[in-house]
């Protein structure tokens, strides 16, 4: 008899945790769960699980100063439950984890939270505050796990799954590195810089851009490729932006993409990915790289370092350091050697931790411990 599980999520924007449901759907076993989504009824995750053909129950979630919807959600959430026969809730972010435990309180069924956010200064770990209400705790980076720290219950309920990627999409073989600038309309003999991080400020795109503007006078033929958009005001954060980058001299050499349903013919283009996020639990862009096989220089906060083997697979820089980031980038960009031995190891290592088989499994692992 099939596991019938209720995940639900609060924005159908496509980002990380978004591209984490569809993996996850994509893996799980349909003859043993039967998978159903709760989240608002447009948009690119709502377009993609109904490619998928996954079954999709409208709804609206909001944060926790929403009291009256908060309420109204857990209530609507619990009747489904009970007339539907979910024998789990799965809540995929802080804004569904206390609807999804209130929920599962409610009818007695289990419930598993996805934790996946750094706490900012002045942020409420509201996940922390009403951890009785979970049977268990996913984090997908140690970083993440540190969250719940400091009682022996709680620490029962984490478990650290770094999020998967499929090793067989995203492959070096994809497309050989010159076919893909040609195909991006990029010469053959230009150095690549990409960065794969939608365009909210926490990415910190104002330093890959200021430290390019040092690297492109170092060598004057290398170029910044940014794909993605800002889930918040992406219009005027994209301007914002390319203000920047005019304002900086560097126009000419910086293409802004925009947000791409497949980021691959981009990515194989690079000689290096770049992520300065200010704060990252676990970065989908670095996942997707080091599949491809491509070096990373990423800034040293959260789950960066879990993900990049410094001077192996890639280099770290302090979050902000527009110099040390110039520099990182200038010293692999000029050292073919280095830049091929570490793509090497980036897709030895997404090989060994990242795969997305392994990913499922361990979720399921989850899913099967709160169910029996």
């Amino acid at each position: 008899m099939k596991s019938k599980i209720l995940i639900l999520h609060h924005r159908t924007e496509m980002g990380g945790a978004e591209r984490s449901i569809l993996n996850l759907l994509s893996g799980l076993d349909r003859n043993t769960y039967e998978a159903t989504v709760s989240c608002p009824g447009s948009g690119r995750l709502f377009d993609g699980l109904i490619r998928m053909d996954i079954r999709v129950l409208p709804a609206e979630f909001h944060g926790l100063h929403h009291i009256a919807a908060l309420v109204g959600n857990a209530f609507r959430m619990t009747k489904i439950i009970r007339e539907e026969g979910f024998c789990l809730v799965h809540g995929n972010a802080p804004q569904t984890n206390f609807v999804a435990g209130m929920a599962g309180k409610l009818t007695g069924v289990p419930v598993v939270w996805h934790a996946r956010v750094l706490l900012e200064p002045g942020m409420v770990d509201w996940d922390r505050h009403f951890s009785r209400m979970t049977d268990a705790i996913i984090c997908n980076s140690q970083a993440i796990a540190g969250r719940f720290e400091g009682g022996e219950t709680i620490r029962r309920k984490v478990h650290v799954i770094v999020n998967g990627v499929n090793t067989r999409d995203f492959t070096p073989n994809y497309m050989e590195k010159s076919a893909a600038k040609k195909a991006i309309a990029v010469a053959e003999d230009r150095m690549v810089i990409g960065c794969f991080d939608r365009l909210d400020p926490v990415k910190d795109h104002e330093t890959v851009l200021e430290a390019f503007r040092q690297t492109q006078a170092r060598l004057p033929g290398s170029i910044l490729v940014i794909v993605g958009e800002a889930l918040v005001a992406p219009v005027a954060r994209r301007r914002e932006l390319e203000g920047l980058a005019e304002s900086l001299g560097i126009v000419g050499a910086v293409r802004f993409e925009g947000f791409r349903d497949d980021v691959r013919p981009f990515m194989a283009a690079c000689d290096v990915v770049v992520q300065a996020s200010r704060s990252e639990g676990c970065s989908r862009s670095i996942c997707e790289a080091l599949a491809m096989g491509r070096p990373i220089v990423a800034s040293r906060v959260g789950g960066n370092p879990e993900l990049v083997e410094e001077n192996r697979t890639g280099l770290l820089f302090e979050p902000g350091d527009r110099d040390g980031l110039a520099r990182q980038l200038s010293c692999l960009l000029a050292d073919a050697a280095t830049l091929t031995a570490m793509g090497t190891a980036a897709r030895e290592k997404a090989i060994r931790d990242l795969g997305l088989e392994r990913y499922c499994e361990r979720v399921k692992a989850v899913y099967d411990a709160v169910l029996t």
